[in-house]
């Protein structure tokens, strides 16, 4: 019997069109099996605030004033890495249990500022609050660090890998398993 695989996508941005019909459809290619959670930030999967979760119902509230801009493919939102996010509420589909995949696209337009681990993928990882997980990019010790920490798992258990490097201005592709 195979174990739980719960597979969790954050796409910054990765949509397909059809010709005919303007909303998101999955490509071909893409895992789907066990998958929690597709938030391609298209402008069609955003209605007002809500950013539509187009695999399942997590969908998140933007926060701030994150703007619309060309992604990879398609569209994404610009973040400030200070008080724009998007929350997702709390479902048990996103809790970890024993395997996760972590899926993103990423591109820096410059400095974190202030904060010390930015993270394009958290839960439960903030001020006062140690326990879930999270993936962090370039914190501000280590410039080429990318990151996951799962105190869910194992509260001790931190993993990262240092790049050589990675520039601004260039889209980045992060798979996490």
């Amino acid at each position: 019997m195979a174990k739980p695989f719960f597979y969790i996508v954050f796409f910054l941005m990765v949509t397909a069109f059809s010709a005919v019909d303007s909303r998101p459809v999955i490509p071909p290619e893409m895992v789907t099996k066990d998958l929690v959670g597709f938030w391609s930030f298209d402008q069609t999967t955003i209605k007002g605030r809500i950013v539509n979760d187009i695999w399942s119902k997590n969908h998140g509230t933007i926060k701030g004033g994150p703007k619309s801009v060309k992604g990879k493919f398609g569209q994404a939102l610009s973040f400030d890495g200070k008080k724009d996010l998007v929350e997702i509420p709390h479902h048990v589909s996103l809790d970890l249990k024993k395997e996760v995949t972590i899926e993103f696209w990423f591109l820096l337009n410059g400095e974190s500022g202030d904060n010390e681990y930015p993270r394009p993928v958290s839960k439960g990882q903030s001020l006062g609050d140690n326990s879930g997980y999270g993936v962090w990019v370039r914190d501000t010790r280590n410039p080429t660090d990318i990151g996951f920490r799962s105190v869910t798992l194992d509260p001790n258990d931190t993993r990262k890998t240092g790049l050589p490097s990675y520039a601004n201005k260039d889209w980045h592709h992060v798979v996490l398993t």
